[in-house]
Order: structure tokens, then C-alpha cells, then sequence
């Protein structure tokens, strides 16, 4: 019904049982039970859970619990950004991308992890990355400009020293990207 809050404690229950009918269930329950702490805002746990959830490489819900992980992962980074957390992050969207590049959102997970390496001034992984970003036309406009983004800070980076050809292919690139 969508009631979460009242779900919890049942779910909890569930998840620790030793209970062998229960037990043959216990990761749909650590799946539901992820995605409640993920509604009341328990981001951490949430992502425990879900993670817990995944360990059934067969599962039906894998997908999405793949998915919600990610996105539990990054409410934690938002409010608590770490090392830790941005490491943890970044294994996610990787898992996620690898478990289910087909996923009906990951063309978000491609967007997130595009924004994380250019954060991290990998720009050429970065335009790599954005250029996989398909299937919704704003996070597909918005890969396009973060791809300028960093074919500006690659260009600005290329000194005399860089091959006039890769020169040449920056900047040809932002024209062709601004264009667009």
C-alpha cells in the first residue's frame, strides 16, 4: 500500500528471522526494507540494505535495488561528502551500470558518474562518459554541455607542447558542440 512507515518494523522483523519459510524471502524483505528507509530519509541505511538485497543475483527487483542503491548513496554524499562516501558512490553507479546497462534509468547513473569524473578533473573520462548519456533529451542536452565543459578545460590545460592535431580536435569539437 505504499506505507512504508508502518512497513518497517514488520520488514525488520523479517529480515532477522531465523524462520526457514521467512528466510527464503529475506531478500525481497531487505529489498522493501531499503526502500522504506530510503522514504523516511535513512539514506545509509537504506543503501545497507539494498546492498544486502543485491547478494541474490537473480532476483527480480535486482535492477531496481541496483538503482535505488545508487540514489541512497547519493543522498548520503549530498548531505556527508567524504572520500569514503565518494568512493562508495562511484561503486555503485559502476555496479549498477555494469549489472544493468539497460535499465530504464541508466542513462542517469551514465549523467551522475559523466558529473563525478569531471569533478574529479577527469575530463577525458568524463566526455567518454557523457557521450553514453541517451534516452532522455535533458540529461542527453545536459551531457552535451558538461561535454563542452570539459573539452574547455581540456583545451585550456593543452599547452604548446600539445600536438596541433589534438589542438585542433578540441576546438573543432566545442564548435560542433555549441552548435548543438
Amino acid at each position: 500500500k505504499g506505507d512504508y512507515k508502518q512497513a518497517m518494523p514488520l520488514l525488520e522483523g523479517f529480515v532477522t528471522s531465523t524462520d526457514t519459510e521467512m528466510r527464503k524471502h529475506q531478500g525481497e524483505a531487505q529489498y522493501f526494507l531499503g526502500l522504506a528507509k530510503f522514504q523516511a530519509g535513512q539514506y545509509q541505511e537504506a543503501a545497507d540494505q539494498l546492498d544486502a538485497a543485491l547478494k541474490d543475483e537473480n532476483a527480480s527487483y535486482g535492477a531496481d535495488a541496483s538503482y535505488m542503491r545508487f540514489k541512497a548513496i547519493e543522498a548520503v554524499i549530498a548531505t556527508t561528502p567524504n572520500a569514503e562516501v565518494t568512493a562508495q558512490y562511484e561503486r555503485a553507479i559502476r555496479d549498477y551500470l555494469s549489472r544493468y546497462p539497460n535499465h530504464k534509468s541508466a542513462f542517469e547513473a551514465q549523467f551522475r558518474l559523466g558529473e563525478l569524473l569531471q569533478a574529479q578533473h577527469k575530463f577525458a573520462d568524463a566526455v567518454q562518459t557523457y557521450a553514453k548519456v541517451g534516452g532522455d533529451p535533458s540529461f542527453e542536452l545536459r551531457a552535451q554541455f558538461a561535454t563542452l565543459q570539459c573539452d574547455f578545460e581540456l583545451l585550456q590545460a593543452a599547452d604548446q607542447r600539445t600536438a596541433g592535431q589534438q589542438r585542433a580536435a578540441l576546438i573543432t569539437s566545442i564548435g560542433t558542440g555549441l552548435q548543438s
